[in-house]
């Protein structure tokens, strides 16, 4: 009987501890399945946290032609080793939130936006960058492996 609730008592402390801590964000770059059917569904990469924007920095830099339409980034002709065809890139910043079970993310409508949200950010709160694989207007990779190679490069021009 001590043990039940020795180890109850243990359960419940490490439960209260658990919920009050910060929520943690991965900074890692993540692959993200598009829904919209055979024309439109694909694959995307996704970063959450303090590194997402040294993610937007990499390939900005990497790739400096580029135009700025609001808060997002248009690359076009961009060349991954490894994948046959140029691609355009679009990078969306944004707001990354988790509130409950739920996560939200919705882009920022312009680089002020952007600078008022990051000075009021909150525990459950991030920044966010989704970059996203386009070909004549459609996603551009419909294989995982597509993605895999995209991110790998990707991760090498980010922790360089």
């Amino acid at each position: 009987m001590k043990k039940i609730i020795l180890s109850l008592s243990i359960l419940l402390f490490v439960g209260v501890s658990y919920s009050q801590c910060p929520v943690k964000y991965p900074n890692e770059i993540t692959i993200n399945l598009i829904g919209g059917g055979a024309n439109y569904g694909g694959y995307s990469l996704k970063m959450f946290g303090k590194d997402a924007e040294k993610l937007k920095d990499a390939l900005i830099t990497e790739y400096p032609k580029y135009k700025l339409r609001g808060s997002r980034y248009v690359i076009k002709d961009v060349i991954i080793p490894g994948i046959e065809e140029s691609i355009t890139l679009q990078i969306y910043q944004g707001k990354h939130e988790i509130n409950d079970s739920t996560t939200t993310f919705s882009s920022f409508k312009n680089i002020e936006e952007k600078k008022k949200y990051l000075l009021k950010l909150e525990q459950n709160q991030s920044l966010g960058v989704y970059v996203y694989f386009k070909k004549k207007r459609k996603n551009a990779f419909k294989e995982i492996e597509e993605a895999k190679i995209a991110k790998a490069y990707f991760e090498s021009l980010y922790k360089a």
